[in-house]
């Protein structure tokens, strides 16, 4: 549950939600009471449930859940995507993976981070194989007509590796 702007971000959720075509985190309003007592977080008074980054979501969004999740929280693993080298061992200590293919894990993140490193005039032909073009494409762009001023992947003002969740789905191989 989140209390801190609450109705700026289920605001900003629902739209997500609507131009990456369903690809964020189900979001609702709601109170908390315990012992029959309300708890007020906010002059709002409400808070906002989100859906986590599990197999539920998963599970809804794709048909089964045999991929691999690779997320990052920004307190405690920061996922920059950016190139570590050739080891895919230098790759775990700034992600967190649910996988169900543990001997392409880590080098389907490795060959992603070197394939963004990689000069821009190589995206055409190499991008297109490993990502979403059309889903970051959103991504990105509502990020910066809602001017995100939270803290997160892709937002324009405090982007560094915090809320950052990527699912590779084994039918294509591509990051979305």
């Amino acid at each position: 549950l989140n209390h801190f702007n609450a109705l700026r971000q289920f605001i900003g959720m629902t739209i997500f939600d609507e131009t990456t075509d369903g690809m964020s985190s189900k979001v609702k309003l709601t109170r908390v009471y315990f012992n029959e007592e309300q708890k007020i977080p906010s002059s709002q008074g409400i808070y906002v449930d989100m859906e986590g980054f599990s197999g539920d979501y998963v599970r809804r969004r794709y048909l089964g859940e045999r991929g691999n999740r690779y997320w990052s929280d920004g307190d405690y693993r920061l996922g920059y995507l950016n190139y570590r080298g050739p080891h895919q061992g230098s790759y775990v200590a700034h992600y967190y993976i649910d996988n169900n293919n543990p001997y392409t894990a880590w080098k389907a993140m490795r060959d992603l981070s070197t394939i963004l490193n990689q000069n821009e005039s190589n995206y055409p032909t190499t991008l297109t194989n490993r990502m979403n073009i059309r889903l970051w494409a959103r991504h990105f762009a509502t990020q910066v007509c809602l001017d995100n001023q939270e803290s997160g992947f892709g937002s324009p003002h405090h982007s560094y590796g915090d809320e950052l969740k990527l699912y590779v789905d084994p039918t294509d191989g591509q990051f979305d």
